[in-house]
């Protein structure tokens, strides 16, 4: 279902270009699985556990370097977790097989750069029924900005998963054909801030 709406939505990876860790031509040594195609790694989601554990593991010491050395940045990817990068990765690498793992890394960074938590968050848990998310306080406060921004939200702008905004969310969800979940999951927060939302209710 995941994967289903992630190319309904139009995913797209945008190129990450940071300005270290590279030698005065601009290169840099991709070392082991990160060299190994999108197709391979496409492959391994779907048969190979133990190899698939290895891409991950690759992609998470990437973003993990991307968020020591990218300046005023805490963390690279503002909301999901590892699961929900594995499902954005493979619904690139099912488009672009022959392309080098370590790039669709690069450019899953560079998707999230304008969106990422620049200095530390607490991670909250907000749960709804037997369903429960983990996200960091400073996501629930851009997401509130966003949503004034469009002009869909008149609450107060802080870090709080209030009884608005909840109810709020449950409304879009239904407005946009979203999984109601009554939860800022990643699902709602890709189709927020990368898509163009049907009008709210509010």
């Amino acid at each position: 279902m995941f994967v289903r709406l992630l190319f309904l939505l139009g995913f797209q990876l945008l190129l990450f270009n940071p300005a270290f860790a590279v030698d005065e031509k601009g290169q840099f040594a991709v070392r082991t699985i990160g060299l190994q195609t999108c197709g391979r790694y496409v492959d391994a989601k779907n048969t190979d556990a133990a190899t698939l554990a290895a891409f991950l593991g690759w992609a998470d010491g990437y973003l993990t370097a991307s968020n020591q050395f990218t300046q005023k940045t805490y963390d690279m990817i503002p909301w999901g977790n590892t699961s929900y990068l594995a499902t954005l990765l493979d619904a690139y690498c099912k488009k672009y097989k022959d392309e080098r793992f370590y790039i669709a890394v690069n450019k899953l960074a560079g998707t999230f750069l304008k969106n990422r938590i620049q200095s530390r968050s607490k991670l909250i848990e907000v749960t709804e029924g037997k369903h429960k998310i983990i996200i960091y306080s400073a996501t629930i406060a851009k997401l509130k900005t966003k949503l004034k921004e469009m002009g869909l939200f008149k609450g107060s702008v802080d870090e709080k998963y209030d009884a608005k905004l909840r109810k709020f969310v449950g409304e879009f969800q239904k407005d946009n054909g979203l999984p109601l979940t009554y939860l800022p999951d990643p699902v709602l927060l890709h189709y927020l801030f990368y898509q163009k939302p049907a009008a709210s209710r509010n």
